[in-house]
C-alpha cells in the first residue's frame, strides 16, 4: 500500500501462473472484517510458516445468501483490499480478477473470471470462509473442488464450515442510529468512508470551513445515519483530526447525500486523491439554519467538540487507512 492507501497490485492469473504453489490460500467475502474473518486469516497463516498467505477476495456477488442486507456493503472492496493490504505477508487474489487498465485499485464491478482450476494447482490447502460454506451454490461447487485424495489436487479445509456467520444486523443498527463509538467497540475498527474527493460549491470555504467531498466509488456502501460527528482522516500518507457531515445539506439547499469532511489544520487542496474518513463519534444530528451565520457558530461549536472528543479516545492505533 502507497501513502495515499492506494493498495498494492494484486496476484494475477499471469503472476499465478510460474508461481510456487501457495501453502494455504483463504477465501472469503471479508465484508466488515468481523473477528470471524481475522480468525479465518489466523488459521491459514499457521499453514505458511515465513512464506505469504494467500487472502482470495470474493466478491462477484456479494453475500447472495445472506440477509438481513444482504444489497448493502459494511466495507466497499477497496476498503476490504485496504485492510488485507496492511496485514503482514498477505497477498490478494481478487476473485474473479479485477480489470482495470494502468491502476492498482480495486474498479468495483470490472470483472474478468479465473479458471478455478488453474487456481487450485496453486494452492496446496484451501480454507473457505463461512460465508462461502453458508452459500447452497458455492458450498456444492467447493464440495465438486475437493480432491483431497489425490496429492495432486487442493485439500479443501472444511475447519470454517460450521462456524457461525456474523450477524450483521446488529452492526447494520448501530450505523442506522449514528452509533459508530459502538460500532468500533464490536467490531475493532472504526468505521471508514473512502473515496475519491471531487470538487463541491465551496461555500464551506466560504464560511472558513473548507470541506472535502467524498465521491463513494460503490453506491451499495452502508451509510450511517445524517449528522455530524468526529473523525480521523487519511490522506497522503498521514493521518489529521477532523469533522464529518452525513446528508443533504438542508441549510444550503436540499440536494442528495453528500459526505464532507472538514480536517483541521489542513488546507491543501486534494481533488482526485483518496481519502478515508474513519468515524470516532456522533456529534449531533442533521439540521436546517437560518442563516449561514448561524450554521458557522455551530460549526465552530461542533469543531470544539468534535476535538475534545478525539483527544479523549487519543492516541488512536491505526492499521493501513484504518483506526482500531
Amino acid at each position: 500500500m502507497d501513502k495515499h492507501g492506494i493498495p498494492s497490485a494484486p496476484v494475477t492469473e499471469a503472476s499465478l501462473s510460474g508461481a510456487v504453489p501457495y501453502k494455504a490460500a483463504v477465501v472469503s467475502y471479508f465484508d466488515g472484517m468481523f473477528a470471524s474473518h481475522r480468525q479465518l486469516l489466523s488459521y491459514g497463516a499457521r499453514f505458511c510458516g515465513d512464506e505469504p498467505l494467500l487472502a482470495i477476495l470474493c466478491y462477484a456477488d456479494p453475500r447472495p445468501s445472506l440477509s438481513p442486507g444482504k444489497d448493502t456493503m459494511i466495507l466497499t472492496v477497496t476498503e476490504r483490499w485496504q485492510y488485507l493490504d496492511a496485514l503482514h505477508h498477505v497477498h490478494i487474489l481478487p476473485w474473479p480478477i479485477i480489470q482495470e487498465p494502468g491502476g492498482s485499485v480495486p474498479a468495483e464491478g470490472q470483472l474478468w473470471p479465473l479458471d478455478p482450476n488453474k487456481l487450485l494447482t496453486k494452492i496446496n490447502r484451501l480454507i473457505p470462509g463461512h460465508e462461502l460454506w453458508d452459500n447452497v451454490e458455492m458450498a456444492g461447487l467447493l464440495e465438486q473442488w475437493d480432491r483431497e485424495e489425490d496429492p495432486g489436487f487442493v485439500v479443501i479445509d472444511r475447519s470454517f464450515k460450521k462456524v457461525l456467520c456474523p450477524a450483521r444486523q446488529p452492526v447494520i443498527q448501530m450505523l442506522s442510529e449514528g452509533s459508530v463509538d459502538l460500532f468500533r467497540e464490536e467490531t475493532g475498527y472504526a468505521y471508514p468512508l473512502s473515496g475519491r474527493v471531487v470538487a463541491g460549491r465551496q461555500v464551506g470555504r466560504q464560511i472558513g470551513f473548507p470541506t472535502a467531498n467524498i465521491q463513494l466509488p460503490d453506491q451499495r456502501k452502508l451509510i450511517p445515519r445524517f449528522g455530524a460527528y468526529a473523525a480521523m482522516a487519511f490522506i497522503g500518507g498521514k493521518w489529521y483530526q477532523g469533522m464529518v457531515n452525513i446528508g443533504i445539506r438542508p441549510t444550503i439547499s436540499k440536494e442528495a447525500m453528500h459526505i464532507e469532511a472538514h480536517l483541521f489544520g489542513f488546507d491543501d487542496m486534494i481533488y482526485g486523491e483518496w481519502l478515508t474518513i474513519a468515524l470516532i463519534g456522533h456529534l449531533r444530528e442533521e439540521k436546517r439554519f437560518a442563516s449561514l451565520e448561524e450554521l458557522t457558530k455551530q460549526l465552530r461549536i461542533d469543531s470544539q467538540e468534535a476535538k475534545k472528543m478525539l483527544d479523549a479516545n487519543a492516541p488512536f492505533k491505526t492499521k493501513g487507512p484504518f483506526v482500531l
